[in-house]
């Protein structure tokens, strides 16, 4: 059996693309949906509060990442959740100015693995929602190849 990789490029967010392959006397079609949400400059100068989410330069000082979105705030807090749990962090997570937690031994990562894994570490992180979002959509459909079909479809 021949493995098929596809790797799509967004240019930007508003574009929808679709593509479809050919295997085993099946036609398979993918349609990739960009949602993008956004501000205007009036909602831009309401505070965090009235505005009930936050926009993407809204981190706070020791976030390891330059823009906020909510899975990355949820992240971090799990990060934090497994750092207080197993007392270590991996190498490959970094640290903060100023911080002094030990890395994982080899127990130490398996234990921080097995936090970060666990989706309830992810509840009650008391993230906000983001103001600016670009979400994707994968529609897919596979139907068997129908002979009016079948003369668009070359040889590689």
């Amino acid at each position: 059996m021949k493995l098929i990789q596809v790797e799509i490029c967004f240019l930007n967010g508003k574009d929808m693309r679709s593509f479809s392959y050919y295997f085993l006397g099946k036609i398979y079609s993918f349609n990739i949906v960009a949602n993008e949400v956004g501000t205007t400059d009036d909602f831009r100068e309401m505070s965090l509060e009235e505005r009930g989410c936050r926009l993407p330069h809204e981190t706070t000082s020791h976030s390891m990442f330059k823009s906020y979105t909510k899975s990355s705030c949820e992240f971090e807090c799990a990060i934090q959740r497994a750092v207080k749990t197993c007392l270590c962090k991996p190498w490959s997570v970094g640290r903060y100015q100023g911080e002094n937690t030990s890395y994982c031994d080899v127990l130490g990562n398996r234990c921080f693995i097995k936090i970060i894994n666990n989706t309830e570490t992810f509840d009650n992180c008391n993230c906000d929602d983001d103001c600016h979002s670009i979400n994707f959509n994968v529609f897919q459909s596979n139907n068997p190849l129908d002979d009016k079909d079948i003369w668009f479809v070359t040889r590689l």
